[in-house]
């Protein structure tokens, strides 16, 4: 397991996000941040989606 995939999955967001996006393949996940730049929800978070793949 990369650095990466480690820090990914101690990314925090809010329960109604997590609710809504827990069945999304992580690919899945990506694209509906990348669709919705609004929708970040913490510094790590930003820096997580500067990465091309997260697994």
């Amino acid at each position: 397991m990369s650095n990466v995939d480690r820090f990914g999955n101690l990314c925090l967001i809010t329960p109604s996000t997590n609710s809504k996006l827990s069945n999304y393949a992580p690919a899945e996940k990506k694209k509906y941040y990348a669709a919705n730049k609004d929708r970040t929800e913490s510094l790590k978070q930003t820096l997580m989606m500067s990465y091309d793949s997260w697994f």
